[in-house]
């Protein structure tokens, strides 16, 4: 993993550590997902396979491949409380995949709460109704990723928010990150001896 992260910050020398880790979650395989929290939340597995290859580079198989570096802040502050970003999938889409990633400082030794930063991402279809899969807050990770086989053809909207900022004025940096995929043709990278 650090030998891609190295990769990721040669080839992108501005990147945020909340970018470092969107990029290598964004692009890891049969693992968990946000979709359905705390469902699809796989402890054993983590947060799935990490494809190097895509990480690091944009592939054929790719419609888009975006991301976007941003803050939130809490009412007073001179930053929006919740930002939008509009995704256009095309038809013959295979995947569509959405990563909120931010930096959050250590929870308090014996606090219920885990996350000090509580952010939210969730996304709208098409149509403008709201996939109620993204309306449940995982209040453990300041990762959310989701998934869609097969996405319905048009403009997506994903919607950055907060549950709870601390502190008079808070803000809070995040990056968000999304991928239209067609299917997978990512190169074999084994070698043989």
């Amino acid at each position: 993993v650090s030998a891609v992260a190295a990769q990721l910050l040669k080839n992108y020398t501005n990147l945020t550590t909340a970018s470092v880790k969107a990029f290598l979650l964004s692009a890891t395989m049969n693992g968990s997902r946000t979709n359905n929290y705390p469902n699809r939340i796989d402890y054993n597995q983590g947060w799935g396979r990490l494809d190097a290859y895509r990480t690091v580079y944009q592939l054929s198989d790719e419609y888009e491949d975006q991301y976007n570096e941003n803050t939130l802040g809490d009412v007073g502050s001179d930053f929006p409380q919740i930002v939008s970003y509009t995704i256009d999938v095309p038809n013959a889409a295979d995947r569509l995949i959405v990563t909120l990633v931010w930096d959050d400082v250590p929870g308090a030794k014996n606090n219920s709460q885990t996350l000090y930063n509580d952010l939210d991402l969730y996304l709208r279809f098409p149509n403008g109704s709201v996939d109620t899969s993204t309306k449940e807050d995982d209040p453990i990770n300041n990762v959310e990723k989701y998934i869609y086989n097969d996405p319905i053809v048009g403009a997506w909207t994903a919607h950055v928010t907060f549950l709870d900022l601390n502190g008079t004025n808070a803000t809070q940096n995040y990056t968000i990150k999304y991928q239209i995929e067609r299917e997978a043709t990512t190169p074999n990278l084994i070698a043989t001896l």
